[in-house]
């Protein structure tokens, strides 16, 4: 029985080694450049014309015809994806497997909706490829990835209100007094999948024990953590180590970001996905 993992290029691991494992790429669109959210993204010009742009940006979900060639030639096919509550990829992944399956009705396909992004989804897709190789069945996999969900959890720092700003999201003056104030906006990914800003906080020293402290208060006590960056290593570094002070067994990894989130976060935001009890 061949088995595939798959996921949107949200996920911020493009490749993994030894497993049968794809990203289906967004395209991210600045100006009049488009940029496909894959190995061959140039990140440093991509991160330029986000620093630059002067109007709306926009994302665009995955091709119906890229997630049905993800599944092509597979018995066994896991997907994870991006929140639907800020995109339309997990619905666009739904109908691509309701299609598929009309012409190859025996194979099983579950798509996961994150209700997050990036180093959460991260974790999701680790947690699948073990319960795989661990023996657990179809059905199996899916309950306990249902469960799994229930105790992952994702703060993010925004890195600047830019995109938030050219977007509408926010006005220009709160973005460009943030910026000029050094103030940190926090979020989380929320329960139905929606961004929650959760604080702000002027300064670094500031912004890291808030953030442990959020993670304390959501129920974090050392287990699994996993970090996304944009451009700004030195700053998880820094919260890796406030962590380990407290959580000496806290297992950590770190992965830079892809387009999609380091379009979101923005240069020097980063994400921190976390397991709970």
């Amino acid at each position: 029985m061949k088995v595939k993992f798959v996921s949107d290029s949200s996920c911020d691991m493009l490749v993994r080694e030894g497993v049968n494992y794809c990203t289906v790429p967004l395209t991210i669109t600045i100006g009049n450049q488009h940029f496909k959210d894959d190995l061959n993204l140039d990140k440093s010009a991509f991160l330029d014309a986000l620093d630059a742009a002067r109007e709306a940006s926009k994302s665009a979900c995955p091709s119906l015809q890229a997630w049905t060639d993800a599944f092509e030639g597979n018995d066994v096919v896991y997907v994870v994806t991006v929140t639907s509550g800020l995109s339309g990829t997990y619905n666009s992944a739904r109908l691509a497997k309701d299609m598929y399956l009309e012409d190859h009705p025996d194979t099983k396909i579950h798509i996961f909706d994150s209700l997050s992004t990036g180093p959460e989804m991260s974790m999701i897709m680790d947690k699948i490829i073990e319960l795989d190789g661990q023996g657990y069945g179809f059905e199996e996999v899916v309950e306990k990835i249902q469960e799994y969900q229930k105790h992952t959890h994702l703060l993010f720092v925004l890195g600047s209100l830019h995109t938030m700003a050219m977007n509408g999201r926010v006005s220009k003056v709160v973005a460009s007094a943030c910026g000029v104030l050094g103030i940190h906006v926090a979020a989380i990914a929320s329960e139905k999948g929606e961004v929650e800003v959760v604080g702000k906080c002027r300064g670094a020293k500031k912004l890291q024990k808030f953030l442990v402290e959020k993670m304390k208060e959501t129920g974090y006590k050392g287990g699994k953590i996993r970090f996304g960056y944009v451009d700004n290593q030195e700053m998880v570094q820094k919260l890796k180590d406030l962590v380990l002070a407290e959580f000496p067994n806290a297992q950590i990894s770190f992965q830079e970001t892809t387009a999609l989130c380091s379009y979101y976060c923005e240069r020097n935001g980063f994400m921190i996905a976390y397991e709970t009890e």
